[in-house]
């Protein structure tokens, strides 16, 4: 074969590949461009006719064809990505921009490609593909469209939040300014939102240097602590000061990085000054209660002392020769001095417990001898009114239980003692039973039973009241002041 044969064969063998990949070129979707940089032409395939939308011959030749084509917007970036790549800046030539059509409609492409370079590194030719990606673009607006409308409505439902919320609210941004404020906020400060948005704290408020000190070091502690809840002073322009309370919460972005704070001011002023009035009338109180109890402690030695001569001098006369009736005169100044007594001894107490000036004095004690010298006290009363008084210990209760004896049975005497008084035919029970709850602890139950007159449901609850007695209660009949159960209950709550 001669060298022509040879370059004919040659020439064949070109064509074929050069048929084939035009025929591959055509049958694909993507539209194919190939530009000789050094000639300055530029070819183009029927189908990136067909994606851009124009008739060749409508078009200006080489890269003046592209040019024509690409949106205006988008010519300066395609040009500043297709230099870059050229000059050796980046290493592919990928881009997404919009072109207009020969009708005027726009349309979006993805435009790639590579180029040959010679040993200098100078681009001698590129080709590449067009795509046209208008439907998926489109797609892409409308939703991007359909997110930008919910945002701004989740926006506007966010500021009315923002608006109606009562309190002060503050967004800051990463600088600790002020991004955006609510009425309620600007109202409080008397300010208008151009006097605040854009400004840091040192800008919208005079405070002291300590308290801007404290205000600035509270902004920076939250990006550690990410929430705080602290009172402090607010100062506002016109000299008035407020006690606040603060609520600040830090805010991230989707990374989960600090990008501000958002905050609630609360004025606190009248709590604070309600407070402080209740504080007064606490110590006012208190000086009363203390005034009062010293009163009651120098009253009662003032009239014990008489009470008791009263009372002594009684039965001494009660031993003497008198007459049936001159004995009832002295059993009744007896009684209604021993009535008057307890009286005075039952305030005493009850000013001691109000006061929170009780004194117990706790010591290993007998439980069972202890009541046992109580049913000794009110056995000769029950007798006398003919009903069975019982004492009922579980066995093996233990020896010694550390308790303040007084006080116990100042509680038990109130107990049993009304218990007898208010059972005129039956019996009266007291039912002592224990359990231990660890090593050396016990709970301890005692109940007293009697078969009187009982207390009607309605008032179990007001007979614990001071001075307070059962509705239809015969005072005549069974005296009493009124005191001795509540004076009781609060024994058993001291203890």
């Amino acid at each position: 074969m001669d060298a022509i044969d040879e370059i004919e064969a040659l020439k064949k063998e070109l064509q074929f590949y050069k048929t084939r990949s035009d025929l591959a070129i055509e049958r694909s979707n993507d539209g194919f461009w190939d530009w000789d940089i050094v000639e300055g032409t530029l070819y183009n395939s029927s189908r990136w006719f067909e994606i851009v939308g124009w008739h060749e011959k409508n078009l200006p030749k080489g890269m003046e064809r592209f040019v024509k084509i690409v949106h205006p917007e988008d010519l300066e970036r395609v040009e500043k990505t297709l230099n870059e790549y050229l000059q050796g800046k980046i290493e592919h030539y990928r881009i997404e921009f919009s072109i207009i059509c020969e009708d005027g409609s726009v349309r979006y492409l993805l435009d790639r490609g590579s180029a040959v370079f010679d040993e200098d590194a100078k681009p001698l030719r590129m080709a590449g593909f067009c795509t046209d990606i208008t439907d998926d673009k489109l797609k892409d607006i409308m939703l991007l469209r359909q997110n930008k409308m919910e945002l701004e409505k989740a926006h506007k439902n966010l500021a009315a939040i923002f608006q109606i919320i009562p309190g002060q609210l503050f967004v800051k941004d990463k600088q600790m300014r002020y991004i955006e404020v609510n009425d309620t906020f600007l109202s409080m400060l008397g300010k208008n939102r151009e006097e605040i948005i854009g400004k840091s704290i040192e800008e919208v408020f005079s405070y002291s240097p300590s308290l801007m000190h404290q205000y600035k070091q509270a902004d920076q502690e939250i990006f550690r602590e990410e929430q705080q809840h602290y009172e402090s002073k607010l100062q506002l322009a016109n000299g008035k000061k407020m006690d606040v309370l603060i609520d600040k919460s830090i805010i991230t972005d989707e990374r989960g990085d600090f990008n501000g704070i958002v905050g609630l001011v609360t004025d606190i002023t009248k709590i604070k000054e309600s407070e402080a009035r209740l504080e007064k009338a606490l110590f006012k109180a208190d000086q009363a209660n203390r005034i009062k109890t010293q009163f009651l402690a120098n009253m009662s030695h003032e009239i014990r002392t008489p009470m008791n001569a009263i009372i002594g001098f009684s039965e001494l006369l009660q031993q003497s020769d008198l007459n049936t009736q001159q004995h009832q005169y002295i059993s009744t100044i007896m009684g209604s001095s021993k009535t008057l007594l307890t009286l005075i001894n039952d305030i005493i107490d009850l000013s001691k417990i109000e006061a929170g000036k009780i004194n117990l004095n706790y010591n290993v004690v007998d439980f069972v001898v202890i009541f046992e010298d109580l049913v000794k006290i009110f056995l000769p009363e029950a007798e006398e009114k003919n009903i069975n008084l019982d004492l009922n210990i579980q066995e093996n209760f233990p020896l010694g239980i550390y308790f303040d004896e007084v006080r116990l049975r100042q509680i038990f005497l109130n107990i049993i003692g009304n218990a007898i008084k208010f059972t005129d035919e039956g019996f009266v029970k007291i039912d002592i039973s224990f359990s231990f709850v660890r090593a050396k602890t016990i709970e301890l139950e005692v109940k007293v039973v009697d078969s009187g007159i009982g207390i009607k449901k309605t008032q179990q609850s007001r007979i614990f009241n001071l001075f307070e007695q059962q509705d239809e209660q015969d005072a005549r009949k069974y005296g009493g002041t009124g005191l001795g159960l509540s004076i009781s209950q609060n024994l058993a709550q001291v203890m």
